[in-house]
Parts: C-alpha cells; structure tokens; sequence
C-alpha cells in the first residue's frame, strides 16, 4: 500500500461518518425493533475498525519518515500526538456505536414497546450527539476555536439529557433486564457525546500554536 495516497484527514473524516451512521442506525434499531439494522452496525464497525488501524499505520510511518508525513497532510511532530487522540477518540465513539447495536440484539425488538417519551428522547440524544461529533471534527479541519469552545460547552445538554431520559427510564421500565439493556444504551450514547470533547480540545490547541487574532504572545 502506498501511504502518500491516503491522506490522514481523509481517513480521520471517513472514520467519523462511518461511526456517525452507526450510530444513528444503532439506536434505530432499538426504537424501531429492527434488527437487521443491529447487525448492518456490526458489519460497519469492522471498517471502522480497519480504517482507525489504518491511520494507526499513517502516523507510524509520518514518525519515520518526514516525506511521508508532509504527504499525507502531517505538519509536524506535535500533530501526530494530537491526531493519535482524535483517532482513539473517533475508535472509542465507533465501540459505543456497536455496543448500542449488541443491546439492541439483546432486547429482541422489545425496545419499541416502551413509553414513546424515552424512545423520542433517545432518538433526540442521539441526532444531537451526531451533530456535536460532525461539528467537533468540522472545527477541527476549520480552525474554529470557538466553535470548538461551543462544542464542548454543548456536552452538558448532551448530559442533561441523558440524566431526564434515565430518570424516566426507572420510572417507567418495571422489566428489569429491559431497563438495564435501556440504560446502557443510553448510557453509551452520552459517552460518545464525553469523547468527542477530545477532538474540541486538540481543534483549540492547534489554535494556539501560533499567534493569532484570538491569541497573541508576548516576551516575558
């Protein structure tokens, strides 16, 4: 394989919307009762999986060999540290995605006999988290800090959310083993939404690494 053709953006950017669609299929298949859908998510973790190994390889090679980092998108040193953790961010999102889809196999389509409250809201926590990945990732390449800013700050909602849909969840679920598959999956979603903050926080770092509008330095 030739490293120089795959640039390490491209793979970073397929691997989050590969796990973006799994996502938003996984908890479909648990509100929705589909699981043909569960199993579709499992066969897209494994290229998930193939493409983090991948950029694995990437940053590997780009530490070897400075040609080979230009080539594939890596300005120095420094960034092959910050893109090591987005990509066992973006690997610990795609996880969380299938272990939805696990549960949703485990609950035989029972998930959709619940109060369509939490189903709406879990439909909700995840269209949200979906959006607070895409945009983390987006503002990242852009060089948006305060976007980056807005999308951890956007974590708490996430959060919020998560807490009033298991809070319902233990009023209303009386099936025990219903309730814990439940809370897992809505447990996993909000996870997502914590690991994203990963991505943010690089996309500021990088901001800061030269002197800017938003940041000047000064001789002390």
């Amino acid at each position: 394989m030739d490293p120089t053709k795959f640039p390490i953006y491209g793979l970073m950017r397929r691997l989050q919307i590969i796990l973006s669609s799994m996502l938003e299929q996984a908890v479909k298949s648990v509100v929705e009762g589909r699981m043909a859908m569960a199993d579709e998510v499992l066969h897209m973790e494994e290229e998930a999986d193939r493409i983090y190994w991948m950029i694995i390889r990437q940053l590997l090679l780009a530490v070897l060999d400075r040609r080979v980092a230009k080539e594939v998108g890596i300005e120095g040193p420094m960034h092959v540290v910050g893109n090591r953790v987005i990509a066992k961010s973006l690997e610990q999102m795609a996880d969380s995605a299938s272990h939805v889809a696990l549960e949703a196999q485990k609950l035989k389509g029972d998930g959709k006999n619940v109060d369509t409250k939490i189903t709406k809201g879990l439909l909700e926590l995840s269209d949200k988290v979906r959006s607070l990945i895409e945009d983390s990732f987006n503002a990242l390449m852009k060089g948006d800090v305060k976007k980056s800013n807005e999308c951890i700050e956007r974590v708490e909602a996430c959060e919020t959310l998560e807490r009033s849909l298991t809070a319902d969840l233990m009023k209303s679920v009386k099936d025990v083993n219903l309730a814990v598959g439940l809370r897992s999956i809505i447990w996993d979603v909000g996870q997502m939404a914590r690991d994203s903050v990963s991505i943010a926080e690089v996309g500021i770092n990088r901001k800061l690494e030269t002197p800017s509008d938003f940041c000047q330095w000064e001789k002390v």
